[in-house]
């Protein structure tokens, strides 16, 4: 040797990227699985049909006990009939007992079935003894009060009258036999219940999508395309009253309605395909500011707001300027209109204020445009008011927290 230290290179316990967990390497490998849809596996059914396994077993050992002792052909008649009024006692209270509050009322079936549990030991003995599972499961299921121990005084049961037949290894293999059978029907039953629940939650949170999308849908389609054709009922009416006198001026009116169509329609290409690109309130000040100034109103618009907003309060708040504007051209022969942006106290405050109300068409301010506003406003954490104030002027208020 000559006197260097060799030292051994320890392996390095990585299990991925640097950083990384073992539970973290498991959920990343598991997404990048495909998941099951799922009608491949009918869990409901499935479980409604396992809830019914231990039934069988325990029908088929009682059975093969009776078929060894060579019971006589009448008592193996009656104890089919046995059995389906037992099958049917116990579906019931599997199914109600699981998913409804019964308040006592399934008590009568569940002495039915104590019934048939007891009685039938006195001809049929030992081979009858394995129905008491299903007793022990009834009185958990039926959950009445003092379960637990109405539940002990059945595997008791069976442990002394067992015990009275037999040593007491095999009569306590009995009372065993009937504390698993009881919980694993107990427990299956439970577990087809829960799976039936999530089911039909699934279905109404499938629903409440579907009414969730409408709505945002009708409220897109109105916001979107109300001040567009605002503006081009206002340009064409304009364009026509001009085509007589001025043709130079009429035909720039036509084009711009031109425009305003193609925008419309790329809108609404767009919000057919389910991501509309988000509104600007940049942009959407001088389409305003347009539009009033051609429908013969002066605009004064003071901004102090942030130049860069949250992208959903902006265009939030774009929204509420085009509604806004809309309102103003359809339901008042406005002169003025002032639109009012701050933030201040970590909210954004757009107050839009307009002359010329028409009470006629005051009331009409409530409709769906002003309705949609609140909601989208209240998605912010915010709100959206709007009503006649004093002077006869129109104000429409929006505000909603800057982290939105």
């Amino acid at each position: 040797m000559t006197g260097e230290t060799v030292v051994a290179a320890r392996p390095a316990r990585r299990v991925g990227a640097p950083g990384e967990t073992a539970p973290t390497v498991l959920k990343s490998w598991l997404a990048r699985l495909d998941r099951l849809p799922d009608h491949d596996i009918p869990a409901y059914r499935l479980t409604r049909f396992i809830t019914f396994v231990p039934f069988a077993w325990i029908v088929s050992q009682s059975l093969l006990g009776l078929l060894r002792e060579h019971t006589r052909p009448a008592l193996l008649v009656a104890f089919f009939v046995l059995v389906a009024v037992m099958f049917a006692a116990q579906a019931v209270v599997m199914t109600a007992g699981t998913r409804h509050r019964t308040d006592g009322r399934l008590l009568p079936i569940l002495g039915v079935q104590a019934a048939l549990t007891y009685l039938p030991l006195l001809w049929y003995g030992d081979p009858w003894t394995s129905m008491t599972g299903l007793l022990a499961a009834s009185v958990l299921l039926v959950n009445v009060r003092g379960a637990w121990l109405v539940w002990s005084l059945v595997v008791l049961s069976v442990l002394g009258i067992s015990w009275s037949r037999a040593p007491f290894l095999p009569a306590a293999s009995h009372a065993v036999h009937t504390v698993l059978m009881g919980w694993m029907i107990w427990g299956f039953s439970r577990l087809s219940s829960l799976v039936a629940e999530v089911h039909e939650d699934r279905e109404e949170l499938a629903r409440a999508a579907v009414s969730r999308e409408r709505l945002r849908f009708s409220r897109d389609l109105h916001d979107l395309f109300g001040c567009s054709l605002s503006s081009l009922i206002l340009k064409g009416e304009l364009a026509h009253r001009l085509v007589p006198a001025e043709a130079g001026r009429a035909r720039e009116e036509i084009e711009a309605i031109v425009a305003t169509s193609r925008q419309a329609l790329t809108d609404l290409r767009v919000m057919a395909r389910g991501y509309r690109s988000p509104l600007s309130f940049a942009a959407e000040q001088e389409s305003v500011r347009s539009v009033l100034t051609m429908a013969g109103v002066d605009v004064t618009m003071d901004i102090t707001a942030p130049h860069r907003l949250d992208p959903a309060l902006d265009e939030a708040l774009a929204i509420v300027l085009r509604e806004g504007a809309a309102n103003v051209i359809r339901h008042s022969e406005a002169k003025n209109c002032q639109v009012t942006l701050t933030a201040s106290g970590g909210s954004a405050r757009l107050v839009m204020v307009n002359d010329g109300v028409v009470p006629a068409a005051a009331e009409l301010r409530g409709g769906q445009g002003l309705a949609n506003l609140g909601a989208r406003m209240a998605e912010l954490g915010g709100r959206a008011e709007a009503g006649v104030r004093e002077g006869g002027r129109f104000l429409l208020l929006a505000e909603a927290p800057l982290n939105s």
